[in-house]
């Protein structure tokens, strides 16, 4: 795969006898890359190609508040009254960034239950969750706010 058009050696993992590469059709919608990469057995599931161990996809995500708080019923909540002012909510999650916009004044503690050095959130997950749950909007003018009441 490294030698083949379209594709870029990002680095060598020599450790685990594996490459990391990116391709521009990765991201395309006719997955031109996973098809380079399998072939397809007799009963339709997907193998690897000959010389390839195993494939790990992986690619920049952006959570939005605009998609989750619907996957998760939060709108519907909300019509219900399901909006918990008062209420105090914990997330465990990747960590916490206290200082963003949506949730500003309302992180009231933070503790670290893993081997990193602090409660900051270097993955954005645990903010993105947080933010589903009690965020404010502030950092998109209050379009994607959560209700008032959890903290």
């Amino acid at each position: 795969m490294r030698s083949s058009d379209g594709t870029t050696l990002r680095r060598t993992l020599s450790a685990l006898d594996a490459d990391a590469v990116s391709s521009a059709e990765a991201t395309d919608s006719t997955g031109g890359l996973w098809d380079a990469l399998t072939r397809r057995r007799s009963d339709g599931s997907a193998a690897t190609t000959s010389g390839i161990a195993r494939i790990w996809l992986d690619g920049v995500r952006k959570a939005s508040l605009d998609r989750s708080t619907g996957q998760v019923g939060a709108p519907a909540a909300w019509v219900r009254s399901y909006d918990g002012p008062g209420t105090k909510i914990a997330v465990v999650d990747t960590g916490i960034d206290a200082t963003h916009p949506d949730l500003a004044g309302r992180v009231v503690a933070a503790r670290n239950f893993s081997g990193s050095p602090d409660a900051e959130d270097r993955v954005g997950h645990g903010t993105h969750v947080a933010s589903t749950a009690s965020g404010t909007g502030a950092k998109d003018a209050g379009s994607w706010a959560s209700p008032p009441g959890p903290s």
